[in-house]
């Protein structure tokens, strides 16, 4: 889902990796959600942000020489 969302922002951006094994089957272990009640009692804290928020946010710290060249559809103020 994060490499689609990356791909709206990249034209042209491609993907290719070979998963490794034993970090797959450790993850495979890790819950598919998390229960967040107590922190939003708590703390009033809440997700609020989108797939593409988070392909943003992270193209957005991402070093200026991995950058360059490169198209970005994102606005000024997050590039």
């Amino acid at each position: 889902m994060l490499a689609k969302e990356v791909e709206q922002l990249i034209p042209g951006f491609q993907i290719e990796y070979e998963p490794c094994q034993t970090r797959s089957a450790i993850a495979e272990q890790w819950p598919r959600s998390l229960d967040d009640t107590s922190a939003f009692e708590d703390w009033g804290w809440k997700y609020d942000l989108t797939m593409n928020d988070l392909a943003s946010k992270i193209l957005k710290n991402i070093e200026p020489k991995y950058k360059k060249g490169r198209i970005l559809n994102m606005p000024e103020s997050t590039k």
